[in-house]
């Protein structure tokens, strides 16, 4: 499995970590790139809420501002662009 095979840059709270700004997660805010690494988690947004102590809609709003400034459709290809950054910069 990939996730067992990287070795994960992103922890949970490290939300202040800044990107490089050749990254393509510069475009993120900080909170952004936070829920970015739950969503590659696999946590949904009520599940995201609870951990980052903020409503599923405010998850829902980052998540479509997410996919907006990512151009990208999908929770999916969200966490893609989020593991490539990841391998990237290994």
């Amino acid at each position: 499995m990939l996730l067992a095979q990287i070795d994960l840059a992103w922890e949970p709270g490290a939300r202040y970590a800044q990107p490089s700004l050749d990254s393509t997660l510069a475009k993120l805010t900080a909170r952004e790139r936070e829920v970015l690494g739950w969503i590659a988690q696999g946590k949904r947004n009520r599940e995201i809420g609870a951990i980052m102590s903020i409503s599923p809609r405010t998850v829902q709003k980052h998540v479509q501002s997410i996919l907006a400034k990512l151009c990208v459709e999908t929770r999916g290809a969200a966490a893609a662009v989020w593991f490539a950054e990841i391998i990237r910069l290994k």
